[in-house]
């Protein structure tokens, strides 16, 4: 919120000094962004023709990595915007949601990555066991408060 928004004209304001209708209708331009590339990278005239992307490989690759740059920069642009618009209590959900795609938590992409990234309880199989016996732990100058 206290970011720099650039103008049209080159001038910068804080994001927290945008009016309203200025603030949303930014918040519009990023959403439209978002979807437009989406639509490009979902199409499926796009995405599958192999005869579109065999006759114009440049063209096509382009189209797709410069969406691809597109939804990086809006997804990455609009945070501070969104933390204006809701600290004022104006009403951009449905503009998120349609950009976006959702209107709940995302289903968890790999079932295992919990179990990766939790403690191993039965740790009996590590070498370094002898290791932990000789162990001392560093103290620092902070715990002794």
């Amino acid at each position: 919120m206290f970011e720099l928004h650039k103008m049209k004209d080159g001038n910068s304001i804080l994001i927290c000094q945008m009016d309203d209708n200025h603030l949303i209708n930014f918040i519009k331009l990023l959403c439209r962004k978002i979807n437009q590339s989406t639509q490009i990278l979902e199409n499926s005239n796009f995405k599958g023709s192999v005869i579109f992307q065999a006759l114009n490989p440049t063209l096509s690759k382009g189209i797709k990595e410069k969406a691809e740059a597109q939804i990086r920069y809006a997804t990455s642009t609009i945070s501070p915007y969104v933390l204006e618009a809701t600290l004022r209590g104006l009403n951009i959900t449905e503009l998120l949601q349609s950009a976006f795609q959702r209107t709940e938590q995302m289903p968890s992409i790999n079932t295992f990555l919990p179990l990766l990234l939790s403690p191993n309880i039965n740790d009996d199989d590590y070498e370094d066991d002898e290791e932990k016996e000789n162990f001392l732990p560093i103290q620092d100058e902070w715990s002794n408060y």
